[in-house]
């Protein structure tokens, strides 16, 4: 998730005061202290009109655009020509074009942490087309809420080095995308989010960049059958999963993720979902521990 702490930097102090309780000597940390940023329900903080002031900001985050004049923040955003570090939430449809208006051959940026929200038609923003040139120094990416589709432009972001992902899938072929990413990628992270009934074949996942994936994320909605195949390549240390509504989920191949040693289950599972995680990592050779959050019935 991403962090609901502001935090603003700059290497050097800025020459334009934002209110007059500021002198231009002061730090930018310091006159956000007394500014009294307020924190909002979506990971974010509201910021006041003006950011595009401090053109000597190496870090900003995390910034909430769903507020009245949040495209007018992003506007300004994009007079941070020096800014290595971004995060922001609310990004929908309405203002996704400010952001990428930013990003888009932005020279500096190195780490990138977006948050989509659906609008009021339940629909979620997609960046697929709207950025025309990609950062070419950006090493570190998060998409978190619903990614439904994933940006072709990843493929062009050659230093690339962390890639963190939410994915809402809709069916097998949706998962194809990430097996073609170059292997050099760093994925820590991956939640998946099937929304249909049917089947989710991990074995496709096979190339090198999923050996270094840590955590493994499953929130299932469905009626959904997971399985791991041997010829698979992820070493997940933590394999997360949660149910709800009236999902309904069977898991086969866990001794095949051979890095693992926690299976956390929460949600509304049934005890037969339990019984066999039970069953397949007691004949685990890493006896990974199931850890249960406080189970809310499936009915």
């Amino acid at each position: 998730m991403i962090t609901t702490l502001l935090e603003i930097t700059e290497e050097v102090q800025t020459s334009t005061p934002l209110s007059r309780s500021c002198q231009p000597s002061c730090s930018v940390s310091s006159w956000l202290s007394k500014s009294r940023s307020r924190r909002l329900d979506n990971d974010g903080v509201e910021v006041p009109v003006g950011i595009g002031s401090l053109v000597a900001l190496h870090t900003i985050g995390v910034v909430n655009a769903n507020i009245r004049n949040g495209n007018a923040i992003l506007k300004e955003i994009k007079n941070l020509t020096q800014l290595r570090k971004l995060g922001v939430s609310g990004i929908n449809r309405r203002n996704i074009q400010e952001l990428c208006n930013f990003i888009s051959g932005h020279g500096h940026l190195e780490s990138l942490s977006v948050r989509l929200d659906k609008d009021k038609q339940g629909l979620f923003a997609c960046f697929d087309d709207m950025i025309s040139q990609p950062p070419k120094t950006l090493k570190s990416l998060k998409l978190y809420g619903h990614v439904n589709k994933l940006p072709i432009w990843i493929k062009q972001l050659h230093n690339l080095k962390k890639l963190d992902l939410e994915l809402t899938i809709l069916l097998q072929e949706d998962m194809q995308f990430l097996g073609e990413l170059p292997y050099i990628y760093f994925l820590r992270r991956l939640c998946v989010k099937p929304i249909q009934d049917g089947e989710l074949h991990f074995s496709t996942l096979g190339d090198a960049n999923f050996r270094r994936l840590q955590v493994l994320e499953i929130d299932c909605t469905s009626k959904l059958q997971i399985t791991f195949a041997s010829n698979i390549c992820m070493r997940v240390e933590v394999l997360k999963i949660h149910c709800s509504g009236r999902a309904s989920l069977r898991i086969s191949g866990l001794e095949y993720l051979s890095g693992l040693d926690e299976v956390w289950l929460k949600g509304s599972y049934g005890d037969e979902l339990k019984q066999e995680l039970q069953q397949q990592l007691s004949e685990h050779k890493r006896k990974p521990v199931l850890k249960l959050a406080r189970r809310r019935s499936s009915l």
